[in-house]
């Protein structure tokens, strides 16, 4: 499990470790397939998208809440 530090979401400077975290997560549950890195970039927003479609979220991009389960914390 791991929290955001800032939301992710257009228009918004997102953390690096939280993206980093955010992609690892999608990629364990099969939503995206890029490496996991500290840059937001579309397929990661995609994989979003396609996580909110698939749970029955709002398809909106942003991504405010801990994300339980998923995702592992980037070792310094």
């Amino acid at each position: 499990m791991f929290s955001l530090k800032r939301p992710i979401a257009p228009n918004i400077t997102a953390d690096g470790d939280d993206v980093f975290n955010m992609k690892a997560a999608l990629r364990k549950i099969g939503f995206y397939r890029g490496p996991a890195d500290p840059i937001a970039d579309h397929e990661m927003i995609r994989g979003i998208k396609n996580l909110q479609a698939a749970t029955g979220l709002a398809v909106n991009v942003g991504v405010e809440v801990a994300v339980a389960g998923y995702g592992r914390h980037r070792k310094r």
